[in-house]
């Protein structure tokens, strides 16, 4: 079984700084990972701020590469 810490792609952590049902603590670890917050936004942030959803996705993809240990 794969762990989270043996994840060597970049991973995007979003989340709604109103999110009461997920956690991401344990998700800030994984090496290569960035952790972005939507103010104001729950669970579904992709629905709640669609536009500001799409410029951070956006923002992470075009961002360029660089690995962690």
């Amino acid at each position: 079984m794969m762990l989270l810490f043996d994840v060597q792609v970049p991973t995007m952590i979003l989340r709604g700084e109103k999110d009461v049902r997920a956690s991401v603590d344990i998700l800030r670890h994984m090496p290569n990972s960035k952790v972005f917050s939507m103010k104001n936004a729950g669970h579904a942030c992709y629905i709640d701020y669609p536009d500001e959803w799409h410029r951070l996705l956006y923002s992470f993809l075009n961002s360029p590469i660089v690995f962690r240990d």
